[in-house]
């Protein structure tokens, strides 16, 4: 295992024959795929529950800090609004081909096609997916071996949000 960089990098090594195998975003995948590399596993296609993309804090600071925690999510939300919408198409296909430094107009075009169907309204936080990084990160770590992934999780703004009609 290296850590080589993001995941351009990770693909040119991947494509130079440098490494034999990579995780990769979505895009980057389909980017390899489509020079004849073969994908192995598809997080989203396999019964594994798994924790994407999540906020952390201390709950001290969610608590002191309310207003802010609230105000980050509502920015999320309205993000994935912004991208699942059809008429902002064009904006966010020029934010994925600079952000991903992609060239081809084919590699953004699928990158895009990824990005909606991976980005729901809503956002959970998931305990099963907390609690298979738990039991992946253990077997070295007594402290991470105690903790609980249902202490760790906190949705309740995210449900207030919801019960505001916000998704």
């Amino acid at each position: 295992m290296r850590a080589l960089g993001d995941n351009s990098v990770v693909s040119q090594a991947l494509l130079a024959g440098n490494v034999d195998a990579a995780y990769l975003s979505y895009t980057y995948a389909k980017i390899v795929q489509n020079k004849g590399f073969r994908v192995r596993a598809d997080l989203d296609k396999l019964p594994i529950a798994f924790q994407g993309t999540g906020i952390i804090a201390r709950r001290s600071t969610i608590a002191s800090s309310a207003g802010t925690v609230e105000s980050v999510i509502k920015a999320l939300l309205d993000g994935v609004a912004f991208i699942r919408n059809p008429e902002n198409r064009p904006q966010v296909v020029k934010s994925l081909a600079k952000g991903l430094r992609l060239r081809r107009i084919e590699d953004v075009e699928e990158s895009y096609q990824s990005v909606i169907g991976i980005y729901e309204k809503k956002i959970y936080p998931s305990v099963d997916g907390v609690r298979n990084v738990i039991r992946l990160l253990d077997t070295g770590n007594e402290k991470i071996r105690r903790l609980k992934a249902q202490d760790l999780v906190d949705d309740s703004v995210v449900k207030k949000m919801e019960r505001e009609g916000r998704f």
